[in-house]
């Protein structure tokens, strides 16, 4: 009867410290920058018909520890889309096919993430994507970061003019 008794203030105990822990992963102290450019650089809000741009994601690991994170394939670790009245008009991996596995990588304090295109279509598109006159949303996307919560990252508007 002791160990019955025992066994029932251990369970209490254990519940009750799992009931004081919160649950809710805590947001990282990420430094996240995110841009739009012209190809020389330079930062722009609109850009003309068949012209290129540029679009920049960095996030520095600015917290003490390493962090891990994995993907479903080979894909990139970034991805940017482009939208526009919130249809997708192209991505960063339009065209691109990438293997099923599931690595793992890491991210060590200081280092940085870096993601980039050169947009609105990629090296293996067939047609060219070009877009139209109108307003549109950049975003970028952090696919595989599912075990590591990130603030949203506000995306961006620019114009595409004649």
């Amino acid at each position: 009867m002791k160990m019955k008794t025992a066994l029932v203030v251990i369970f209490a105990s254990m519940f009750s410290l799992a009931c004081n822990q919160t649950t809710s992963p805590e947001v990282m102290p990420l430094a996240i920058s995110f841009t739009l450019a012209d190809t020389t650089g330079a930062a722009i809000s609109q850009t003309h018909v068949g012209e290129n741009f540029v679009l920049s994601f960095s996030l520095i690991n600015t917290t003490p520890d390493t962090l891990t994170y994995g993907w479903a394939n080979s894909g990139p670790p970034v991805e940017f889309h482009i939208l526009q009245n919130d249809s997708t008009v192209a991505t960063s991996v339009d065209g691109y096919v990438f293997l099923m596995y599931a690595p793992h990588a890491t991210l060590p304090p200081g280092d940085t993430l870096r993601g980039r295109w050169v947009a609105p279509t990629t090296p293996v598109q067939s047609p060219k994507v070009v877009l139209a006159p109108g307003m549109y949303q950049a975003r970028v996307f952090l696919p595989y970061f599912y075990e590591i919560k990130v603030d949203s990252i506000p995306s961006i508007s620019f114009v595409v003019v004649p």
